[in-house]
């Protein structure tokens, strides 16, 4: 997670920005071919500044909220399988999601709260009294589930695997997904909540494949520092041509007309012994990671 900073128009994008920006397909319009439709996105299609004074985003709009949104300080994220090959199901709970996700946005519970206590609660609580913390909400779907609902020639060219890379140890157990919600927000129990109550009423549909939590610390707009003490250099484009050119996808190409303002998303775990890093000298550190403090 790294801040948005402004970059010029002939900024050359590292290998590393790159990487952030392939893999799991934003749902907004690629289900749309099983009747859902472009549900998720944000009024602002672009440029959308902070606010300090406003603590909630819109859930609607031109492209979905957690792109172009500033980055927050938190962030659950989780990827799901399916259990479920029931297409209309799948329909049903993508529309219920929506209204959840708009609901939490807000800075409000999932649903009605039920006053019957022999009952479990429709929403778990632990959000009430926090507001909205800037929260947003990011789905995405992968080629798998297209594969699974029957949508094999429906899937973009975009939507390809990544090569394999030098040094590369991938888990299973961590990799892939056929469903993925983003939350992120200024509070970590509003963020966790998200993902929680999103997926606890659709047991019986999905399953969670993985799921990952994080943090930055920064002030304002100042890059933040990471747990190795080194500041992240990513520069994600924020200009509305940079956003254009590389993080939402061209509308050339084939079956590409299911996925206008959509973006690819590629997530990368790296696992980092901080005692080791810690314990070496200074310059080798630098040298490794390519980065001076």
């Amino acid at each position: 997670m790294t801040n948005y900073e402004q970059v010029n128009d002939s900024t050359q994008f590292s290998r590393r920005t790159f990487l952030k920006m392939l893999g799991i397909g934003g749902a907004g319009v690629a289900i749309g071919a099983s009747g859902v439709g472009s549900m998720w996105s944000f009024k602002s299609m672009f440029n959308t500044p902070e606010d300090p004074e406003k603590d909630a985003y819109e859930f609607y709009g031109k492209v979905q909220p957690g792109i172009t949104t500033p980055t927050q300080k938190t962030c659950n994220f989780v990827a799901l399988d399916l259990k479920s090959k029931d297409r209309d199901a799948i329909k049903a709970m993508f529309k219920k999601w929506t209204v959840m996700a708009d609901r939490m946005m807000d800075g409000d519970t999932v649903g009605k709260t039920s006053n019957n206590p022999l009952m479990p609660p429709v929403d778990t609580g632990e959000s009430i009294g926090l507001g909205a913390s800037k929260l947003t909400i990011t789905f995405g779907i992968s080629k798998s589930l297209m594969k699974k609902i029957g949508l094999s020639s429906k899937i973009p060219d975009a939507f390809k695997d990544l090569p394999h890379f030098p040094n590369d140890q991938l888990i299973d157990d961590y990799s892939d997904g056929d469903i993925m919600i983003q939350a992120c927000s200024n509070d970590s129990q509003v963020s966790f909540h998200a993902v929680h109550n999103l997926v606890r009423p659709f047991r019986d549909i999905v399953k969670v494949r993985w799921a990952q939590s994080g943090f930055i610390s920064a002030k304002g707009k100042e890059t933040p520092r990471n747990l190795m003490a080194f500041k992240d250099g990513t520069i994600n484009p924020r200009k509305s041509n940079q956003l254009k050119d590389y993080v939402f996808i061209n509308t050339d190409g084939r079956n590409m007309e299911l996925i206008v303002l959509s973006d690819v998303f590629k997530y990368t775990l790296k696992r980092g012994i901080v005692l080791h890093w810690k314990n070496k000298r200074l310059h080798l550190v630098a040298s490794d990671i390519v980065a001076h403090r």
